[in-house]
């Protein structure tokens, strides 16, 4: 069986009786505590919190957030850690506080959005009927932000396969971050993963809604097409960067690609 279909029968024999339900439900706990399953455990105790009184909740409420803010100073400790480039104390921090999330089957199928501006969430859904159907899911910890900063130190020690497994993670958790796109982006070039890099780019174009999103993001399409010695496009994407940079930053690359493949013809 898998993890739903245990809570689904879990669920199926609860009576809404509380003298019946909460030994049940406890006894129930104690077996999956035993097997170490985190998520049915997870269901089990959302399922025994119903049926406690108020103050109990409230005393399991003021507990919990103990523990999110003692995991809001251990972010902390990290990102002061890795301001001083102590990293390897960096990365134990921060895999301690991602692992929480990697136990649970429900965190590894779903996309948790988390759309920094008004603008970020219409560019995103296109139209009111797709904002509709997309179900907008926070994790209560800015986890995107613990996978990020991984893949920023793994970055910084050469480990570039690390960096993009944990970006590729991160950008799971935030489907529409354009700033993990675009690192992603930079390491699947830097990599060599040149498909990988083209295709990211075209769905970041898809989103993306500022001058200089579009100015970066045809300044690598431009890098694209002139690795696989497309140069009219590249050149094509350069200019089109240029203008929305405003100004000839990829002014160089043009007059590489002239001066070592002559005029080019669109």
């Amino acid at each position: 069986m898998t993890n739903q279909e245990i809570i689904d029968n879990i669920k199926s024999k609860l009576t809404k009786d509380k003298d019946v339900d909460l030994p049940y439900l406890r006894c129930e706990f104690k077996v999956y505590q035993t097997m170490q399953n985190d998520e049915v455990m997870y269901a089990i105790a959302q399922l025994i919190f119903k049926y406690l009184s108020n103050d109990t909740k409230e005393d399991l409420d003021t507990k919990t957030h103990e523990v999110l803010n003692e995991r809001a100073k251990m972010y902390k400790d990290a990102v002061d850690y890795i301001n001083q480039e102590k990293y390897e104390e960096a990365l134990n921090i921060l895999l301690a506080l991602t692992s929480t999330y990697e136990k649970l089957d429900s965190a590894k199928v779903q996309n948790y959005f988390d759309f920094e501006e008004m603008m970020d969430y219409i560019v995103y859904c296109k139209s009111v009927s797709n904002a509709k159907k997309i179900n907008v899911k926070r994790y209560p910890e800015p986890v995107t932000n613990y996978t990020y900063k991984i893949a920023y130190i793994y970055n910084k020690l050469g480990n570039s396969v690390e960096a993009i497994k944990h970006l590729e993670q991160a950008l799971h958790y935030n489907p529409s971050s354009i700033y993990i796109k675009s690192e992603l982006i930079e390491l699947y070039e830097k990599e060599n993963h040149l498909d990988k890099a083209y295709n990211l780019i075209k769905d970041t174009l898809v989103y993306a809604y500022t001058k200089d999103q579009f100015a970066y993001l045809y300044s690598h399409l431009g890098d694209y097409y002139q690795k696989i010695e497309k140069y009219d496009i590249a050149i094509a994407s350069y200019f089109a960067s240029d203008f929305y940079y405003n100004s000839s930053v990829n002014k160089e690359k043009i007059e590489k690609i002239v001066k070592e493949h002559g005029i080019v013809k669109f």
